[in-house]
């Protein structure tokens, strides 16, 4: 994946690129694990934002909505 700091993806462009279902994007959209920014028609996420999760959660298990809960406590805790 390119990086470029002020490149969005949309969502499909994100699910791909993690290789996740819709659902589960939209678990980490309610747990606020991302903050996607609304323009125009969709919503669009920062690639910031992604590495950061990536570094973040790395080795962490986010595959269900009380998993990515308990994931995210953990690493709240961290900071």
């Amino acid at each position: 994946m390119e990086v470029r700091p002020t490149k969005m993806l949309t969502e499909k462009e994100l699910r791909e690129d993690l290789g996740i279902s819709r659902d589960q994007l939209l678990n980490f959209i309610d747990l606020e694990i991302f903050h996607p920014i609304r323009l125009g028609r969709g919503r669009k996420f920062s690639q910031q934002e992604i590495l950061e999760f990536q570094r973040k959660y790395a080795g962490l298990d986010v595959s269900n909505y009380h998993k990515a809960k308990k994931a995210k406590e953990y690493v709240d805790s961290l900071a």
